[in-house]
């Protein structure tokens, strides 16, 4: 039974893997309090996004809404820095985001 909203995750995780590709992961511990869902939002660092761009709250826009743990992203710009929050969800609300992680996505030398 779900009492109440969920508590603040940890900072997200984020990995850069190659050109572009960035992994975010998040609630790598189960949550004390029943989670039903996941919220990722992400911006680039010093960029304020406006409401037409679907940016909320400091320029965030949300990037996935669900189930899952983690999220890959695909063709940000190298040598850009972004961040990401995530906050969970159940049937009483939702928890407070979490702090924000940024990272820079390195530039990739060419392929020898």
């Amino acid at each position: 039974r779900v009492g109440s909203p969920p508590d603040k995750l940890p900072k997200p995780l984020a990995l850069a893997l190659a050109d572009g590709t960035v992994r975010v992961e998040w609630a790598k511990k189960e949550p004390r309090k029943a989670v039903e869902g996941y919220v990722l939002q992400f911006k680039e660092a010093g960029k304020e996004a406006g409401k037409e761009a679907g940016g909320v709250d400091g320029g965030f826009v949300t990037v996935y809404n669900g189930l899952a743990k983690s999220l890959t992203m695909k063709d940000l710009k190298e040598n850009h820095k972004y961040q990401w929050r995530v906050k969970a969800c159940n049937s009483k609300g939702d928890g407070p985001w979490s702090d924000v992680v940024t990272l820079q996505v390195p530039v990739m030398g060419p392929s020898a």
